[in-house]
Order: C-alpha cells, then structure tokens, then sequence
C-alpha cells in the first residue's frame, strides 16, 4: 500500500491475485486479469468518503477548513486509558470525535456519526489504533480496527511502514497500470487458455 496523502493511494495484491487499484482524488483505475478499467462509481465514491473520515487528514488538513467546528468534549475512560475527547463538526454536518490518550496523545478511537440525506438514519463508524511503533521519529498504529454500526468491516496489522520514500507521481496515474499491464497481461492471457483448455477436457 503506497500513500501520497491525503488523495493518492495504490494498492496492491500480488500474492494470489494480480490486482492494483490507483486512486488520485476524483479518478481511479483498477488492473485485474482483464486489463486495465475505470475504478467502479461505488469504489470510487468509498475512497473519496474514506479521505474525508481519514485521521491523519483531518489533523492536518481537514481542521482547517471553512466552516469546521473544533471543541473540546470532555474527559473520559476508554479502553482502560484516560483520554480526553476532542469533537469537530464539518460543513456537511458530519461529526467526529477522537479519543486522545492524556498520557501520550495518541488517538486511541475516533468515532464518525453521519445522517442519511434521504432517509436521515444515523450510522456510527468507529476506529480503534493500538499497537503504537515510532517509526522515523512518528508514532504509528500498526493495529487499526473499524466497525460501523457494531459491525466489523475492517481490520489491518502492519509488519513494516516508511515515511518520505519518495514516490514518483507516476506511481498513481493511470499510465502505471497499463505499463504493468504490456508486461503481464499476456502471462495472464496463457493462463486463462490454460483454464479454458482445462474446463473443456474435463466437460467432455
């Protein structure tokens, strides 16, 4: 996974199926064993949501924005840590809380409420971070665990994790993708005839 926050990602999955998904802001790209193709709406639309929600954005970039309500929410026991609550509200009405921990800092919990436009249920999203490493001097969560509406959708444990790697843009263009796809896509091809082949015989 390849980050040029807070709007490049590229993602890869290499280990039984050749896929890469790139996204760059509004556009996005996947390669599968068909080639190369326009990221679905839907994907799209989850990336974009994801940016807005996303911690580190929201500490860095998000806080700033017009319109963003910053205030304190009191203190509290989460986890079995002190924490003291910090809850912000955007101009889309989206409400989001982080649970800084008093002894570090670090946020342990942040919690997304957001309301339906059209039907105005609410849903809750929240994000648990442990596992704390510092890494070139940033204290990173190599746990991250995310369950909306008491459902577990997400959950990552990273082995390693680098900063100020120098990424070349091309690395989140669509151009990258088709590069990769001129060399293996006909690998992918003779595999599929394999399969093909192997179906057949095994019809007749």
């Amino acid at each position: 996974d390849y980050m040029q926050p807070p709007f490049r990602e590229h993602q890869e999955n290499l280990a039984k199926l050749n896929i890469i998904e790139v996204y760059d802001g509004d556009k996005g790209w996947v390669l599968d064993r068909g080639g190369v193709d326009d990221a679905p709406e839907s994907d799209l639309a989850d990336f974009q949501n994801t940016v807005k929600k996303d911690i580190d954005n929201i500490l860095r970039h998000r806080i700033h924005e017009p319109g963003m309500i910053v205030r304190f929410g009191g203190r509290d026991i989460v986890d079995l840590k002190e924490v003291d609550w910090v809850e912000l509200v955007d101009a889309d009405n989206r409400t989001i809380r982080i649970a800084l921990a008093r002894d570090t800092h670090l946020p342990i919990r942040k919690v997304v409420e957001t309301r339906d436009p059209r039907t105005q249920m609410k849903s809750e999203e929240v994000e648990y971070y442990s596992n704390y490493h510092p890494i070139d001097g940033i204290e990173t969560a190599f746990q991250i665990t995310r369950v909306r509406n008491g459902i577990k959708i997400f959950q990552v444990f990273f082995d390693t994790c680098k900063y100020n790697t120098g990424l070349s843009d091309s690395l989140f263009t669509k151009e990258s993708l088709d590069e990769r796809w001129a060399k293996i896509g006909k690998k992918e091809k003779h595999k599929d005839k394999k399969k093909d082949k192997a179906s057949s015989s095994s019809d007749q």
